[in-house]
């Protein structure tokens, strides 16, 4: 790669990074990587493009909801977002457009909406995710798919890295044998990518078909249709060693009703589910018991305000008839 492309590319994911990372803690290495990027800039472009750069131990920390996520430090999520940008280039054509959290091909909303859009022209749905999908995906089985598309070993040798981390939690370190890293700007497309070839066997049927990363949804016009669906996602999911989760899969008729992606879709109106209701109000519950009094009205008016977007912005004239 020609060093004025590269300093672009580490430019535009600086930018990136100061946006996504605004709202971390004082303490948080952002500040000091800020502060010092101009000195080092030249330091990383260099390792990079030699292919000599080193990914650093993340570091696992708690979240308000009680999830945990790994964090890597700032400039290895810089250099994280290149490799991203890189290997885009090279294997997003590649990827199904019916797996809809990828970039550019619809997100969430689009999904929703190409689902809302189609479930009165099917009477048959199977719905399902994958069970711990991240902490599922077998390293060497994703490196040997990215390897048909990307030959550069300066960028296998980085997804390796990506692959094969440390984490530390409490002074505890722990080398990762299995999965992907939540949260890091790589995963999205690495997780498109370990199951295109179920994408591609689906997208043959015939069907209609929608996947947002681990979650997955077939419509059919027959029951036959149907249950060579189930078969199908079976046998992919079998050699790839990922199981379905048992109580996130439905098989029945669409005039039922089902929910898929925090949506219910049943015979008429497009509405919440009930368990994303039940998460607004436990969430809602847990910011006003952990804000002191000064700052819980703003937060929780704040928090409100953000989920209501959320849940009927982008869905079109389907988001007349969510509130039902």
């Amino acid at each position: 790669m020609k060093k004025e492309k590269a300093e672009c590319l580490f430019d535009e994911a600086y930018a990136w990074l100061c946006k996504s990372r605004r709202n971390h803690p004082a303490n948080a290495d952002i500040w000091d990587f800020r502060f010092k990027w101009h000195k080092d800039k030249p330091a990383i472009l260099s390792a990079f493009l030699h292919g000599n750069f080193r990914l650093d131990t993340q570091r696992r920390i708690a979240l308000n909801s009680n999830d945990e996520i790994d964090v890597y430090k700032s400039d290895d999520a810089l250099v994280i977002k290149i490799l991203t940008r890189l290997i885009e280039n090279r294997i997003l054509g590649k990827i199904s457009k019916r797996c809809f959290h990828v970039k550019g091909q619809g997100g969430l909303k689009g999904a929703v909406r190409a689902v809302a859009a189609n479930r009165n022209k099917y009477p048959f749905v199977f719905r399902t995710d994958v069970k711990s999908y991240y902490n599922s995906i077998d390293h060497e089985t994703l490196l040997s798919m990215l390897g048909v598309h990307v030959k550069n070993c300066k960028l296998i040798c980085l997804v390796r890295q990506y692959l094969e981390r440390t984490v530390e939690k409490d002074g505890i370190y722990r080398d990762v044998a299995r999965g992907i890293p939540m949260g890091s700007s790589l995963s999205p497309l690495m997780g498109a990518l370990y199951l295109s070839k179920l994408d591609a066997k689906l997208s043959e049927m015939g069907v209609f078909y929608v996947r947002y990363m681990d979650d997955i949804l077939v419509m059919t016009s027959t029951r036959w249709k149907l249950r060579k669906a189930v078969k199908i996602v079976n046998e992919q999911l079998n050699v790839l060693g990922l199981h379905k989760h048992p109580d996130k899969t439905f098989i029945g008729r669409v005039e039922k009703g089902f929910d898929f992606l925090g949506y219910h879709f049943g015979p008429e109106a497009l509405s919440l589910a009930e368990k994303t209701i039940d998460n607004f109000i436990n969430n809602a519950l847990r910011l006003y018991e952990q804000e002191p009094p000064v700052s819980r009205q703003g937060r929780l008016e704040a928090y409100t305000t953000n989920w209501i977007r959320w849940a009927y912005g982008g869905l079109g004239n389907d988001s007349r008839t969510c509130a039902g």
